[in-house]
């Protein structure tokens, strides 16, 4: 997977990203990293080297062949470690005055399908041999506890979960089917947005 290509798109295109307006808005923005030297997942701030630390949240190891070294610590996709709703994530939905939204690029359930826990336990053997790391391997082989505890984040009240309608493999480079799966995302997240600001706000007609 060569992200070098997108990042030199980005970084040289005249139709880039407004980088200085992130790094400028009060928003905080953050990116999910996995942090080798650590060897956990973390969200590190993406008010600045933006470029440098999108790539690093798209470098899935070991497939992409180069880590990110951003400030000195060496950075790679999250889905080294691969637990989708990890303690940040976890914390932010415990307090009921948060709105969590998770996104997933394809259904849960076929998280338990056997060509999609074969491919996970393939791609475990991967990353422990990469990161030389057996304890790497054993989180990332734990498709089931990931699943149970997906299963009991999505129940509570304030967590809102958008899953892809269309199984689709990590793989896939089918065109129709990539345009598809982003077009069906579009859809739910309109969707998403609209039923939330109508439950969430409220028009104020002014008089005079």
């Amino acid at each position: 997977m060569d992200i070098e290509i997108l990042y030199k798109v980005e970084k040289d295109s005249r139709k880039n990203l407004p980088l200085e307006i992130v790094g400028k808005s009060p928003i905080d923005f953050f990116v999910k990293v996995f942090n080798v030297r650590e060897k956990t997942n973390e969200y590190i701030s993406c008010k600045d080297h933006i470029l440098e630390k999108l790539k690093a949240s798209s470098c899935a190891t070991p497939f992409f062949p180069s880590l990110v070294l951003i400030d000195g610590n060496e950075y790679a996709d999250s889905s080294a470690l691969s637990n989708h709703i990890d303690d940040t994530i976890q914390r932010l939905a415990n307090d009921s005055n948060n709105n969590v939204v998770c996104v997933f690029n394809n259904p849960i359930k076929s998280m338990l399908k056997p060509t999609a826990l074969i491919g996970n336990f393939l791609w475990a053997i991967l990353v422990g041999i990469y990161f030389g790391d057996f304890k790497l391997f054993l989180k990332k082989a734990n498709v089931f506890s990931r699943y149970k505890k997906i299963i009991s984040f999505s129940k509570l009240e304030n967590v809102t979960i958008i899953e892809n309608d269309l199984p689709i493999s990590v793989f896939s480079t089918n065109k129709d089917l990539l345009l598809s799966v982003f077009e069906n995302g579009k859809k739910k997240g309109w969707l998403f947005t609209r039923t939330f600001l109508s439950k969430h706000t409220s028009v104020v007609n002014l008089k005079g």
